[in-house]
């Protein structure tokens, strides 16, 4: 099984976000995204070799038990995106973020 990092799905979470953004650039009808609730199931690891430390993985939420040591959590994470913008000073400021009504493929 291929092991996705928590960072990495919240990185693919803002990468889909920024393509709805741009889809719906121009369009007659946007929406506000409000907060974003994310629930995951983790695995969370020890680890002893190399670089020490705890890892989260996640997996599937509807899965299985997990061989060995792995214990299996669930995550809830409430994120309110935002967008960085110019303030027209030399600064920056946050804006709500727009996206598109409908997938763009």
């Amino acid at each position: 099984m291929d092991e996705v990092g928590l960072a990495e799905a919240i990185e693919a979470l803002r990468r889909e976000l920024a393509t709805a953004k741009l889809a719906g650039a121009g369009e007659p009808i946007q929406f506000t995204l409000g907060p974003v609730d994310m629930e995951f199931g983790l695995e969370i690891r020890r680890e002893g070799k190399g670089e020490a430390g705890v890892k989260f993985w996640v997996v599937s939420v509807g899965g299985g038990g997990s061989a060995g040591r792995t214990v299996t959590h669930r995550l809830q994470v409430r994120l309110q995106p935002h967008e960085i913008v110019p303030d027209g000073a030399g600064g920056t400021t946050t804006r709500d973020v727009r996206v598109r009504d409908r997938d763009s493929n």
